[in-house]
């Protein structure tokens, strides 16, 4: 039963993975509305939220005038965040896909700015991941991943809970600087809140220069 009941952090399902997603819209608000603090929303901006959830950083990211798109692997969360953003749907300035991160439906630099909010433990291959969000970015285009659980210095800033019962894999923040990196990316960085609740890594896709 706790199994079953874990799972859905990875996967929202039935009755409990809906109130399951309700319940990160609550739970992460102060990380999400601190990371946007950070990332510069404009209207008419192309914008991916790998692993929507709830749907609390698409709605977000649609009330700052982008078009919005939305994509997660749960049927739960993808009902749920076409729920939260239906009226921006039948403007056409949103929309929700299921898919996973390991193989995106969509055409290569169609994103300015992608984001991953919590979700980066559970991508079974993290390196493929990044190399799809490189893929779909357009060149200048931004990509940021927020974690509040992490490994730093020999320490684990996770609850042992989670970390008996669920199955996830933390990185340090170095760590996935150094995957960034590998997959294209460059002007990493990590942004930490000042409470140290949070972190979240940043990577940038240069614009070829013009032979």
């Amino acid at each position: 039963m706790l199994k079953e009941f874990m799972c859905n952090f990875r996967k929202p399902s039935g009755i409990i993975g809906s109130l399951l997603c309700r319940a990160m819209n609550v739970g992460h608000g102060p990380l999400v509305r601190g990371v946007f603090k950070h990332i510069a929303i404009t209207p008419g901006m192309r914008t991916l939220d790998v692993g929507c959830g709830g749907g609390y950083v698409l709605r977000m990211m649609l009330e700052c005038g982008a078009e919005a798109t939305g994509l997660d692997y749960s049927a739960i969360s993808v009902a749920r965040t076409i729920s939260r953003v239906a009226a921006y749907i039948e403007r056409g300035q949103a929309k929700v896909d299921c898919a996973s991160v390991q193989a995106m439906p969509y055409e290569n630099e169609r994103f300015d700015l992608v984001t991953a909010f919590e979700t980066v433990y559970f991508w079974p291959d993290t390196a493929n991941a990044l190399q799809e969000i490189y893929r779909v970015l357009r060149p200048g285009g931004r990509f940021i991943a927020a974690v509040e659980a992490w490994k730093e210095g020999g320490r684990v800033n996770c609850p042992a809970f989670f970390l008996k019962n669920l199955e996830m894999t933390l990185y340090a923040p170095e760590e996935l600087e150094r995957m960034l990196l590998t997959a294209g990316f460059s002007n990493t960085g990590t942004i930490r809140a000042p409470n140290s609740r949070w972190l979240a890594v940043h990577g940038k896709k240069e614009i070829a220069a013009v032979q």
